[in-house]
């Protein structure tokens, strides 16, 4: 009778373990998607002609593939993208761990939730919404 109780006892701590890191790998999920920026500055006119250039504040739902954002210094990138204009620096330490920030400069690929620690960018988004 005591075999039979031990292996009940040990499969249900099994089960309460398992359940514990369950909901700690979601607790840790949710706290990545909360690094996610809310909103950006969106672009629209000609870069090269700033007298034409309109900056709306919008809601990252509603960019959309091939939009352009303005990131400055100390604000999160809002979206996966490449960069089309500008140079900065961008602390990359939540996706690759380096704690050494990155120079960025037109062409290179920006992560959506890294943070421009310097300069300015214009990033053409591409990944938006859940594939970002």
């Amino acid at each position: 009778f005591s075999a039979a109780a031990s292996l009940v006892t040990v499969m249900l701590l099994g089960k309460w373990l398992e359940n514990l890191a369950k909901k700690k790998t979601c607790e840790a999920l949710v706290g990545l998607m909360d690094l996610q920026p809310k909103k950006g500055t969106l672009i629209k006119g000609n870069l090269d002609d700033p007298s034409s250039q309109t900056e709306t504040l919008v809601d990252v739902d509603f960019v959309k593939e091939g939009d352009i954002l303005k990131v400055v210094a100390g604000e999160k990138i809002p979206v996966d993208g490449d960069v089309v204009r500008g140079r900065a620096s961008v602390d990359q330490s939540m996706v690759t761990g380096e704690s050494v920030p990155v120079t960025k400069i037109e062409g290179d690929t920006v992560t959506g939730g890294t943070v421009s620690t310097d300069g300015m960018l214009y990033v053409q988004a591409t990944k938006v919404g859940d594939e970002s």
